[in-house]
């Protein structure tokens, strides 16, 4: 996970203890906008240039509720299914890996088996919500919702989010939405 420097007015809130602390996950197929919400819950602008996520990333959020002063922690985590390492960084990390990394065998772990993603981490483990994000414009991201959500513990809550409305002909229907949240609600 890429970790971040915590900002002064988080360590200021954290400093007098966190009231709650909550856990969501942001899964969904590539190219469906997870880096970008993550970036909005930062505070941090819209990047127009694409880059694929290589692993799991995550980020405190500072969060209020209205004139509360609970201290709310939400750790906020972009989720990719299968991580990889990047090429500008191989060398270097596979010189600091092979130093004490080693496996459950007692063999040095590959890279590919020390990158956090989806396929190393159980991503729903302490999760209170998963937010799903798919394009309204490609139906296979609607359908790796559909393929994931039984992966979902009945306690986490599930919000689907629909993005790049703006972006064409939408070619999945508000039916088939509501068709899948009913289904998850018989189920749970």
């Amino acid at each position: 996970r890429d970790i971040d420097i915590l900002d002064d007015r988080m360590k200021a809130k954290l400093q007098r203890g966190v009231n709650y602390n909550m856990k969501v996950i942001i899964r969904g197929a590539p190219k469906t906008g997870k880096t970008q919400l993550l970036r909005r819950f930062q505070g941090r602008s819209f990047d127009p240039n694409y880059q694929r996520t290589p692993r799991i990333s995550s980020a405190n959020i500072n969060w209020s509720y209205k004139e509360s002063h609970d201290v709310v922690k939400v750790e906020v985590w972009d989720v990719v299914d299968k991580g990889f390492v990047e090429q500008s960084a191989t060398a270097a990390f596979a010189s600091r890996a092979k130093s004490l990394m080693m496996g459950t065998r007692g063999l040095p772990m590959t890279q590919e088996e020390m990158i956090a993603d989806a396929s190393t981490v159980d991503v729903y483990r302490g999760a209170h919500a998963a937010v799903f994000m798919f394009d309204l414009t490609r139906r296979e991201t609607f359908d790796y919702i559909k393929r994931e959500m039984p992966n979902v513990p009945p306690q986490v809550h599930i919000l689907m989010l629909a993005n790049f409305y703006d972006q064409g002909q939408a070619v999945v229907t508000a039916a088939e939405i509501r068709g899948l949240v009913q289904a998850r609600n018989k189920t749970n």
